[in-house]
């Protein structure tokens, strides 16, 4: 921490922590020197091929990928209604591997319940298939755990953010 403070003009830092990690008293440390936790997050991991499948979302709404043209790791994608993103999640392949990252992935409160989240998950599974990828994983909330378990999904760990963000500077 003192590297990052003291030598860096770096403002914020993300440190993961696994509940199998060690030591045991890891988080506690984390807390000690000045990072605070964020909620614990569900690290799930299944086969690509169980998420992609149809789904059908209301009438008017549509699910694209943003800049189709580009083949790099990171492919974000978005649901569309009315004119405007209600829902948006990025993949994240893993260069060398069959697996991918499911991340982001948000639906506004006000379209919640329609398959709405479900819908950008599956073009991104389709997306990594046709990449390639044969295993997706993503460390989710407790909102998104129980839809990826559904469609297939399993819960191998969990996940708890560490936090730091540098003080403002008062001049």
């Amino acid at each position: 921490m003192a590297h990052f403070r003291d030598e860096t003009d770096v403002d914020e830092l993300e440190w993961k922590t696994r509940g199998h990690d060690a030591p045991a008293d890891l988080p506690e440390r984390l807390v000690a020197a000045g990072l605070h936790a964020e909620p614990e997050e569900t690290v799930m991991i299944g086969e690509a091929s169980a998420l992609a499948v149809p789904v059908e979302v209301p009438a008017g709404v549509t699910v694209r990928r943003l800049d189709p043209t580009k083949h790099a790791h990171v492919e974000e994608w978005v649901a569309e209604a009315e004119g405007s993103v209600v829902a948006t999640g990025r993949l994240e392949v893993v260069p060398g591997t069959e697996f991918a990252g499911l991340w982001g992935g948000a639906t506004l409160e006000q379209w919640r319940g329609r398959g709405i989240y479900r819908a950008p998950v599956s073009a991104r599974a389709q997306s990594a298939i046709q990449r390639g990828v044969r295993y997706l994983h993503s460390d989710c909330t407790e909102m998104s755990r129980p839809i990826l378990e559904r469609s297939g999904l399993s819960r191998v760990t969990t996940t708890t953010p560490f936090v730091w963000r540098r003080s403002p500077t008062v001049d």
